[in-house]
């Protein structure tokens, strides 16, 4: 497939264990692009009854988001086809999938954790998927808030609709193009954290003026984290969602 990698020297530490000799990787573009296809719940992804692995894989995607530069998310946006055109012929489905039958099915198996106009902002099982993970996975020293996994599956929609873009007839949101818009949302995230409190309730203000009524419930969102808000908005435009696939879960 002619993917990018990297290469890890020998002595390297990875996790808790140390390398014994050089290894060749996926880089972190390449992993983004694989990852992504995980949650093609009903295609090629893993099946929806995995629980815990699911939750994983989305805190994999948006950890190795929020940390990619401008080149990996380039990478991410052209390996992505490649992967996706190998794992659609590694499946013997009559008639084939297609890349957009993958693209699609992520997304709506991510729409279907956030039924974001009903009552709820998240699926009620999603949170019991998270405390599966966290008790199975996670270091507790580790804080990982309910908080920090929803602004994760939002983040990993807003991928998701993003590639779905890309990989298909659209206009892009941005002159710089899909990885250039991502990009850019990824850079307002990490600026997020450096608000004071005028600044924060300014900008939680804008946000909310961004994401129409139809949408979502203003009352579902007041308290929400600026993360989840500035998210949210970067959804609106995109909204209402396909339609979730009651069977992909």
């Amino acid at each position: 497939m002619n993917l990018d990698t990297r290469l890890i020297p020998s002595g390297s530490r990875i996790l808790d264990f140390e390398t014994l000799q050089e290894m060749t990787i996926l880089s972190r573009g390449a992993l983004i692009a694989d990852k992504i296809t995980s949650l093609a719940v009903g295609t090629v992804g893993i099946s929806g009854e995995s629980h815990t692995e699911i939750v994983k894989q989305i805190y994999d995607i948006a950890l190795l988001l929020r940390q990619a530069d401008a080149k990996d998310l380039e990478t991410a946006y052209d390996s992505y086809r490649r992967l996706t055109e190998f794992k659609v012929g590694c499946f013997r489905h009559d008639p084939p999938y297609t890349i957009s039958n993958v693209t699609a099915s992520v997304v709506q198996f991510l729409c279907g954790l956030l039924p974001l106009k009903t009552k709820e902002l998240v699926a009620p099982n999603l949170l019991n998927r998270y405390k599966g993970f966290q008790g199975s996975y996670l270091s507790k020293r580790h804080r990982y808030m309910a908080s920090n996994h929803i602004a994760d599956v939002i983040l990993a929609l807003v991928f998701a609709m993003s590639l779905q873009r890309h990989s298909e007839v659209h206009t892009p949101p941005s002159e710089a193009g899909e990885a250039g818009y991502l990009h850019h949302i990824l850079e307002n995230l990490g600026r997020l954290r450096q608000l004071d409190a005028d600044g924060a309730r300014r900008q939680r203000r804008e946000y909310l003026d961004g994401i129409p009524d139809r949408m979502i419930s203003r009352r579902m969102i007041k308290d929400s984290p600026l993360e989840h808000l500035c998210l949210i908005r970067e959804l609106a435009p995109f909204w209402p969602a396909p339609a979730p696939d009651s069977s992909a879960d």
